[in-house]
């Protein structure tokens, strides 16, 4: 959970950087579930691609109620009793450095990209 709030306050001081403070505390939280979201798009393709399924593992309906439900989870986790504003005035992230942050969040991108690359050479 720590490592939850420390990629969090990155992302809020990133958009407080760009100029986003009206909206930094939804911006932050959106751009956290969409790297979650991309990592489970990353297990996706790796079981479909190293496993042979023919078909879709995860029906799509199924895949967007889980998906959705994951961010309404994280909306109020984080919205509830003002949690969001704790991490923010919390100091102790400020030292720490931004790579972890910035590994986190390119990691699950090439990741994505290698994995469809490779199922197109499969399927040639």
């Amino acid at each position: 959970m720590k490592f939850i709030k420390y990629l969090y306050y990155k992302f809020y001081k990133a958009q407080v950087y760009i100029g986003n403070r009206d909206v930094a505390a939804f911006f932050a939280l959106l751009m956290l579930l969409l790297i979650f979201w991309f990592y489970l798009l990353d297990i996706y393709v790796l079981i479909r691609l190293f496993f042979n399924f023919k078909t879709s593992v995860i029906k799509e309906v199924n895949f967007k109620f889980f998906a959705a439900i994951i961010i309404m989870l994280s909306a109020s986790i984080m919205f509830y009793k003002k949690r969001y504003k704790q991490i923010i005035s919390n100091s102790e992230f400020e030292k720490e450095s931004n790579l972890p942050a910035i590994v986190f969040t390119v990691f699950p991108l090439v990741i994505f990209f290698v994995g469809v690359a490779l199922q197109m050479l499969k399927n040639n």
